[in-house]
């Protein structure tokens, strides 16, 4: 893999490579031509980009000649329309592989108006992938890509399904250190996958910088609040507002893995009569769809990476009637304490997070016996209210 950052490879680091004939190996690999037009193209382009996912990830490059391995002359390729390849390729990787993988492109322009096209692929975080139309799973080594055997392929799904057990303990400790205290809250979790896949650490100073530089303290704005204050603790970096510091009403935690819990305690009525304990669902849906795509920003600026498991906990609801109701529907309460959502998996910043977040928000309304949420049309689209 070429050590610079994508968006800064140049035509001289190219021609580095040719130089110091830096040959293939589990991290690199030359391409003369994309070929991506029949089947079997696709095939071939689908294992090899997502032999590097499965591996440690590295750099694919098209338009180089290269001779047992080592790049000899770089040729370049002839592209028309790069907006159209890029579509071309992402529609080939989005419905090729499975799960859908992290990819980043670059075009080089190079002599002739020809390009140099690199694919970069990371090492995924939701390994093993599945080329789905020769049903393969490939991997890497210094000599290029293999199919998986049954071993490895046992040994890349249980560490994906440990990870899973992790995350999941994770938030589960977390609730429970917030379950102590008898009070309403919205707990939302936004959990990186690389949080338990990797050795993330996010710096505390890091968080800081962020939330003192121009506009910074606007992405760690708790889930309602008007004015909030930050401070660093044993977890990481915190943002909270209302009460007081040891007790807040609403605050933003991101921890030092790169997880990130929010709480808020005020849109839900708990200490009051019974008749009164009403949830307004479209309210916490739009301050739960705002929240989340405020902090996915956050997460980007901090350099943690999807995909996020997010989860969504409705604590201490029972007895309490979900509205908006409409005529026909039976005013049924909720019969647990805490009311514990489905998660909701995005793997990219540019998700539509209202639609991700759609099943977390039908199984609040499922429970007070309704038939889902009313924030959606009948084509699953979020209505703004």
């Amino acid at each position: 893999m070429l050590s610079k950052p994508l968006e800064s490879i140049a035509l001289a680091d190219i021609e580095s490579l040719i130089e110091n004939s830096v040959a293939e190996g589990k991290t690199i690999e030359y391409k003369q031509e994309l070929r991506i037009g029949s089947d079997a193209d696709k095939r071939e382009f689908l294992a090899d980009v997502s032999s590097f996912a499965n591996t440690t990830g590295g750099d694919i490059i098209f338009g180089v000649k290269e001779a047992d391995g080592v790049p000899k002359k770089i040729v370049g390729i002839d592209i028309q329309n790069a907006d159209e390849l890029k579509l071309k390729i992402g529609g080939i990787l989005q419905t090729g592989v499975s799960p859908r993988l992290q990819y980043a492109l670059s075009f080089v322009p190079v002599q002739g108006g020809k390009q140099v096209v690199i694919v970069r692929v990371g090492q995924s975080t939701l390994a093993p992938h599945r080329v789905t139309q020769s049903d393969k799973f490939w991997g890497r080594n210094s000599a290029g890509k293999y199919p998986l055997d049954v071993p490895e392929l046992r040994t890349a799904f249980t560490r994906s399904m440990t990870i899973e057990e992790r995350i999941l303990q994770f938030k589960k400790e977390q609730l429970e250190n917030l379950g102590g205290l008898v009070k309403g809250r919205v707990v939302l979790h936004i959990i990186p996958h690389e949080s338990f896949s990797t050795r993330k650490y996010v710096d505390p100073k890091e968080a800081h910088a962020i939330f003192i530089a121009n506009n910074g303290a606007s992405l760690f704005r708790p889930l309602i609040a008007n004015g909030w204050s930050p401070r660093v603790n044993l977890h990481g970096f915190q943002s909270y507002s209302g009460n007081t510091e040891d007790d807040p009403r609403t605050y933003v935690q991101i921890f030092k893995n790169g997880a990130l819990e929010a709480v808020e305690s005020s849109i839900i009525n708990w200490d009051v009569e019974p008749k009164d304990k009403k949830l307004n669902m479209r309210a916490i849906e739009n301050m739960l769809i705002n929240g989340v795509s405020q902090y996915l920003r956050l997460l980007q600026k901090l350099d943690v990476n999807p995909p996020f498991y997010v989860f969504i906990t409705l604590m201490w609801v029972r007895g309490h009637f979900v509205r908006p109701m409409d005529m026909m529907d039976e005013d049924r309460p909720i019969n647990v304490d805490h009311l514990e959502l489905p998660e909701a998996v995005i793997d990219d910043f540019g998700a539509n997070v209202a639609a991700a977040l759609k099943h977390s928000f039908d199984a609040v309304w499922h429970a007070a016996g309704r038939l889902g949420s009313s924030s959606y049309d009948t084509n699953g689209e979020y209505i703004i209210h």
